[in-house]
């Protein structure tokens, strides 16, 4: 029986709130528990569940879930004991983030280590209740993989253990200890390291002598990855080059067009990377920029253009332009040579895209911007040829409609050896609104989910290493309360949209519980919130016990595929939200979502496609239709609007239009007529997927992603994902299939009819057999 506690006025005000946050209202929540909230309750139930893995073992049933649970209640039974100590810390923290929860900053500190120990009596409460059902029979669980961290290698794009796929979780600053308990045993074992320009001491190359000492007696560790910064410089670099710094960004200390920032590189990479390479701890890869971006549009961190920076500009638009006269004519300017040509100061205006100054100026930042990262990569593979390298990119910086951010995603992703991001998601908004995803969607997908599926149609060969997952905390959001079933539901899709391993934002505990530093981005964060990292492991290790059935699903292939034009992009204020409509209209089909763009086009394997849908793509270079002309030649199918490719990057209409050739090529007038066509395209080569999904919902708004395979060994395996706000009612059957299904639920052994209800949040993996009888 659950037994509600009235714990005080102040207590109630802290667990029965509602948050309002961009029109993102949710229900009260009392807390539920049975002790109070006390580290006696909590280690009473310590006892209980460590009684039932002894019975639970002596029966041959796992218990490596629980074990972990009660590692993490241990780990967070010392942490409330310091923040109860330390409630003027957490005080001055939580002030910023007080009225978002309701409350004062005070009785949010005051409580915290009551909400903590009350979360971990819960999970420890439901390891009971998942004990107990082993026990009798009612549910069923296969083993979860126990991972050792230093044999972890690559199989194309997959991370591999004992020769099966395997998916990893870690923490930003996650300390080895808490105490005396371990925390790799479950809680990700990364081995890293990290080194800027400050390691090089003088203008001749020279590397610190304590680090040079460290690295030889470093051990080569587990499976790990190497950070390199760029933010902090050495003073002789300054003194040698005093303008250096004179267009940095953010996480980038000098100029990348500043011939010393290359110098400087060049005798960072020759004294550090032979030291390191080879070693387990730079295997997961040598990330060449923490979050990279130069802003020359926006209000926020603008880059300004250095004279070396414009020199470089001059010489590309001679390159590209030629003709000084025809470059007028497109510019507007009188100028006599393009040595003449002059910058002003960013930020641009909003203006200026679309326009032929607007589009030279933004696509010759990210040309800058992939040549430098061309440079970083190429030097490190000059001193580790085996180089593993990534970039961490933040989606939105594709996904939504900025381009000024001096980001080539398509280069930069293809240059990698691995897919390097920090994707996240949001539960709710501390800001702005409202937002027209709380009206269906229980959380904000559309960065991730898009942006994943952008990068495996660029790289599909590649290992997707989220080295900083914002699933749970970042500036815009912040919730103390996370549900675990939130928890759940965007960790597996994020897994299920392509991703193999992941660090997440962040775990800053020293061993004794302290915090590492202070300020609001910790408080609230998952360092005070037992149940979300009990989810977050309890979810990798079913990922992992159903690895192989996960990496099938990962790995589907993209018979549509959206086409994708950087033109557009920088040309059209709002062309990403036209592209996330397109993907979001097909997203529910139970298809893998695939994009084409010219690089695409040329390089890629394109035999497993079967059509290329272009929507509201106004504006497209020569060379971009030429690759489209070149794909319908070669037999392919293009299924386009009315309004798509019309001019090129200048606002100049083509005097070419694509002919059909050997391929098909049909232009319609709506988006439906456009999306059916498409279907019926993929139905009639075979490529719709081996089960079907139905969805049973009131206005006809589907909610449930999902994804199903067969094996060779005529087995039907089905991922339903309900990421909608409300219940969907579903139905799952076998394509061409009249008779009834029976379903199993991999994760629990349950039983199920093939027509149930899913909840919002909810993950299931089901098992699909043919009912003979």
């Amino acid at each position: 029986m659950k037994i509600i506690y009235n714990l005080s006025v102040l207590l109630i005000l802290l667990f029965s709130y509602n948050i309002v946050c961009a029109q993102h209202v949710r229900e009260p929540r009392v807390y539920i528990e049975d002790y109070k909230g006390t580290e006696a309750g909590a280690l009473k139930k310590i006892d209980s569940v460590e009684a039932l893995i002894v019975t639970a073992e002596s029966q041959g049933i796992s218990t490596e879930q629980e074990k972990m649970t009660i590692s993490l209640a241990k780990t967070f039974l010392l942490y409330a004991n310091w923040d109860e100590e330390n409630t003027p810390v957490y005080t001055e923290m939580f002030d910023g983030l007080h009225e978002f929860f309701q409350t004062t900053p005070e009785n949010l500190a005051q409580h915290l280590a009551t909400y903590e120990r009350s979360e971990v009596i819960t999970m420890l409460t439901e390891s009971i209740t998942t004990l107990e059902a082993l026990l009798s029979g009612e549910i069923s669980r296969q083993p979860s993989p126990i991972i050792d961290w230093r044999k972890i290698s690559y199989d194309t794009n997959r991370l591999v253990y004992n020769e099966k796929p395997v998916f990893l979780a870690d923490y930003i600053w996650q300390p080895k200890k808490a105490g005396v308990i371990s925390l790799q045993d479950y809680f990700g074992a990364y081995d890293g390291f990290y080194f800027d320009p400050t390691a090089v001491v003088s203008e001749q190359g020279a590397i610190a002598d304590q680090l040079k000492k460290y690295l030889k007696q470093k051990p080569s560790g587990n499976f790990g990855t190497t950070f390199i910064g760029h933010k902090n410089i050495p003073s002789w670099l300054e003194s040698k080059f005093p303008k250096v710094d004179i267009g940095k960004a953010l996480y980038t200390g000098y100029d990348i067009s500043n011939p010393a920032s290359r110098e400087i590189i060049q005798k960072l990479f020759s004294g550090i990377v032979p030291l390191i390479k080879g070693k387990n701890y730079t295997k997961q890869g040598y990330m060449l920029t923490n979050e990279p971006h130069w802003n020359l549009t926006g209000n926020w961190e603008i880059v300004q253009f250095s004279d070396y920076a414009k020199d470089s500009l001059r010489v590309w638009l001679k390159k590209k332009h030629r003709n000084i006269e025809a470059f007028n004519t497109l510019w507007g300017k009188d100028y006599s040579s393009f040595d003449e040509i002059d910058i002003e100061s960013f930020p641009m205006e909003d203006g200026e895209r679309g326009k032929p100054i607007g589009y030279d100026i933004i696509k010759f930042n990210q040309d800058r911007v992939t040549n430098w990262f061309t440079f970083l990569d190429s030097e490190v593979k000059k001193y580790d040829s085996e180089a593993m390298t990534h970039i961490k990119l933040i989606p939105m910086h594709w996904s939504q409609n900025g381009r000024g951010n001096g980001l080539d995603f398509e280069a930069l992703t293809r240059l990698t050896s691995n897919i390097g991001n920090d994707a996240g998601a949001k539960k709710s908004f501390r800001w702005g609104g409202p937002y027209d995803w709380t009206k269906r969607y229980a959380y904000f997908w559309r960065d991730m989910a898009m942006t994943y599926d952008f990068f495996r149609s660029v790289s599909p060969k590649k290992v997707n290493y989220n080295s900083e997952g914002h699933f749970l905390k970042s500036t815009a959001f912040t919730d103390l309360f996370l549900e675990p079933s939130y928890v759940r539901s965007i960790y597996w899709l994020a897994v299920l949209q392509g991703m193999n391993s992941v660090q997440s934002w962040f775990w800053p505990r020293e061993n004794n519980g302290s915090l590492q530093n202070k300020g609001e981005d910790i408080a609230a964060s998952l360092i005070n919130q037992p149940r979300v990292v009990n989810e977050i492991s309890k979810t990798f290790m079913d990922l992992n016990t159903h690895s192989e059935d996960i990496d099938a699903l990962q790995h589907l292939e993209q018979p549509i595929r959206l086409f994708y034009s950087e033109t557009s992009a920088i040309n059209k204020l709002q062309y990403m939200d036209g592209i996330f409509k397109s993907y979001e209209e097909l997203y529910f089909e139970g298809l893998s979502i695939g994009f084409a763009t010219k690089d695409i086009l040329e390089k890629n394997d394109n035999r497993t496609w079967e059509v290329v849908l272009i929507k509201n793509t106004e504006y497209v270079t020569t060379k971009e239709l030429n690759a489209l002309q070149s794909y319908l030649d070669n037999g392919g199918t293009i299924i386009m609007d009315t309004l798509s490719l019309k001019k090129n990057e200048y606002d100049v209409l083509h005097r070419q239009n694509l002919v059909q050739g050997k391929g098909s090529l049909r232009v319609m007038d709506t988006p439906e007529n456009m999306n059916r066509t498409a279907m019926h395209k993929i139905s009639s080569q075979n490529k719709l997927p081996p089960l079907t999904l139905n969805e049973h919902n009131t206005g006809n708004k589907k909610r449930c992603v999902w994804r199903s395979y067969k094996d060779e060994d005529e087995r039907y395996v089905i991922n339903v994902l309900n990421i909608g706000n409300k219940t969907s009612q579903v139905t799952v059957g076998i394509r061409g299939v009249s008779n009834d299904v029976k379903c199993v639920n991999l994760l629990n052994g349950e039983k199920m009819n093939p027509t149930f209800s899913i909840n919002p949040e909810e993950v299931l993996l089901l098992e699909i057999t043919q009912n003979t009888n």
